[in-house]
C-alpha cells in the first residue's frame, strides 16, 4: 500500500538561507539560528503540526524554541553557516 512503518517520516524540507539573513536581525538571532529554525519548523510540519490559527502558530513557535534548546546541546549551527557561505564564493 506504500505506507511507511510507524515513526518514519518522509517529505522534503526546503530552506532558503538568504531568506534567512535577511530575517535575523528583524528576530534579533543569527541567520545560523534562523535557519535551523526553518528546518525544525519544516520538521514539526513533516510530524503533523499546523500553523495555521493564532493559537496554532503560537503552539509551534513554543516547540520550535524547546527544540532548538534541545539542538544547541548537540550541535552548533554558526559552522554549518560558514561553510555554506564558503561555497558561494568563487
Amino acid at each position: 500500500d506504500g505506507a511507511l512503518p510507524k515513526g518514519i517520516l518522509c517529505g522534503d524540507i526546503l530552506v532558503n538561507p538568504d531568506e534567512a539573513q535577511r530575517q535575523a536581525p528583524r528576530y534579533q538571532t543569527t541567520p545560523s539560528e534562523e535557519l535551523a529554525r526553518y528546518v525544525i519548523h519544516g520538521l514539526l510540519h513533516l510530524c503533523g503540526w499546523e500553523d495555521t490559527t493564532p493559537e496554532q502558530r503560537r503552539a509551534m513557535r513554543i516547540e520550535e524554541d524547546r527544540l532548538l534548546v534541545e539542538a544547541r546541546k548537540y550541535y552548533t549551527v554558526d559552522s554549518f553557516w560558514e561553510r555554506m557561505n564558503q561555497r558561494k564564493r568563487p
